[in-house]
């Protein structure tokens, strides 16, 4: 009889993890899909373009109301975290993250803000603050 339950019990485990991952996927899916905002993931938060243009007409102001204390200190965007966080545009380092200001959002098809761990990841050193990665529709 225990075995019975043990075996049920297990098995409901093991369905109610299967339906999560499912739930993340098809969140990430969505949102790369420009559908809404995704959920973020450990390392990075990913916007979808149609989200960003009907949501926000300053893409730097977005990014400071989206991950707080990410570039403020004492609720005010600090100068130092700025410029240390780099701005890649379709590939290319465009300079800081100030230069969102000058980007229109109605051209984005997508926006990743990394962390220190994945910018450093994928862009190499001098990334600790993290990154903010744009692609053009």
């Amino acid at each position: 009889m225990r075995s019975s339950f043990a075996r049920v019990l297990s098995l409901a485990v093991l369905a109610s993890t299967a339906g999560c991952a499912a739930a993340t996927h098809s969140q990430s899916l969505s949102a790369s899909a420009g559908a809404a905002r995704a959920g973020h993931n450990r390392d990075r938060f990913i916007y979808g373009g149609d989200w960003i243009s009907k949501q926000h007409r300053d893409l730097f102001d977005m990014v400071v109301r989206s991950r707080g204390g990410w570039l403020q200190t004492d609720g005010v965007a600090d100068p130092a975290k700025v410029a240390a966080v780099p701005l890649y545009v379709n590939g290319a380092l465009q300079g800081d993250v100030s230069g969102l200001h000058g980007l229109d959002p109605a051209r984005v098809g997508r926006m990743e803000l990394l962390d220190g761990e994945a910018a450093t990841l994928r862009y190499g050193p001098r990334h600790e603050m993290g990154a903010v990665v744009v692609s053009y529709r």
